[in-house]
């Protein structure tokens, strides 16, 4: 049986500084969401907009190994359906490095930048989790609103990477 981690990031591993600098530059810093990082370029700018938003997230979950329809959800309605959602996959105590996952709310952003200002917020707030593994490096990402639960994701620092060469246009 895989081991469960929980949804406790004050004593969590830290990433090695290069990986964690590698993230904070590129998610936090570089956060491509509209009026969310002064530093970084938005999708727009990088030429994302509109329709291309569906080539993008095609594009996306091809490079995860199992983001698919039922591990990425993006729910409307607030913590009360997320929460109902992460106890239906079984998520909402804990987590297996599995398969990737992301559950998040709409709120007023599309599902691309939805899910790039979900990382870019754990990563800000500290809400996250560093696992290397035989399988893999990942990370387990947290984002609260006023202490309501927002979103929660897994996924593989190799994904992470895929995402920016993507956003960049080098994919």
């Amino acid at each position: 049986m895989a081991e469960k981690y929980s949804w406790d990031f004050q004593s969590a591993k830290m990433p090695p500084a290069d990986v964690l600098l590698e993230m904070y530059k590129k998610f936090v810093l570089g956060c491509p969401v509209k009026d969310v990082s002064v530093r970084g370029k938005s999708f727009s700018d990088l030429g994302w907009s509109g329709s291309s938003f569906l080539t993008f997230e095609s594009r996306m979950k091809r490079a995860a190994d199992s983001l698919t329809g039922s591990n990425w959800r993006w729910i409307e309605g607030g913590s009360e359906p997320l929460e109902a959602e992460l106890d239906n996959a079984e998520l909402r105590d804990g987590y297996t490095l599995k398969k990737e996952f992301a559950f998040y709310n709409k709120a007023s952003r599309g599902k691309v930048e939805g899910m790039f200002y979900l990382i870019r917020n754990a990563l800000a707030h500290g809400s996250f989790r560093f696992h290397s593994t035989k399988g893999g490096e990942y990370f387990a990402f947290e984002t609260r609103n006023n202490g309501r639960l927002r979103g929660r994701a897994l996924l593989r620092i190799s994904t992470l990477r895929a995402w920016q060469r993507i956003l960049t246009g080098r994919i």
